[in-house]
């Protein structure tokens, strides 16, 4: 990300090509990012969460897929510096003892997942032990598809706001 805004003022003001580019960065959705942008300027961070979150909700599962898939495998190797390096970071920097047991574990069950039900699995995962995901991750293997669609829209949707919310932390 070559912009990032130090207010959000500086968000409201900035090129609309720049705030598209950081935001399609931060949702893996071009499309979601335009459609944000497209209503500045915002009053509060949290007017733009809740922007975001009703475009989110009005996104085509098509469209929502193609962000589940930007993501990559939970517990996979990331590349070095992304947003998903440090959230899942800063989720095992907080697992207990067993960690690597659990992630080895989350990584023996991702291809199952996704061959169930095609697409990565999604957690909001900051915050959360690698053990609290890996039992989040079996109790959702258990779901049927549509039940599943929709906890993963929320998860990604819940991803999204984080890291909106932490371009102005």
């Amino acid at each position: 990300m070559s912009f990032s805004p130090e207010s959000l003022e500086e968000f409201n003001s900035a090129d609309a090509d720049q705030v598209i580019a950081l935001l399609s960065d931060l949702y893996g959705s071009t499309e979601l990012a335009t459609a944000v942008v497209a209503q500045r300027p915002f009053d509060s961070v949290d007017e733009l969460c809740t922007t975001a979150q009703r475009e989110f909700e009005s996104m085509s599962d098509q469209l929502v897929m193609k962000s589940v898939q930007a993501h990559p495998p939970i517990g996979a190797t990331v590349t070095a510096g992304s947003l998903s390096e440090k959230e899942q970071q800063a989720a095992m920097s907080s697992a207990e003892r067993d960690k690597a047991a659990a992630m080895d574990r989350i990584r023996e069950l991702n291809p199952k997942y996704q061959e169930t039900f095609g697409h990565v699995f999604l957690i909001r995962a900051s915050g959360l032990t690698s053990a609290e995901i890996l039992e989040r991750m079996e109790q959702r293997m258990g779901n049927d598809p549509d039940t599943e669609w929709a906890i993963t829209r929320e998860q990604l949707a819940g991803i999204n706001e984080l890291r909106v919310r932490g371009l102005f932390e």
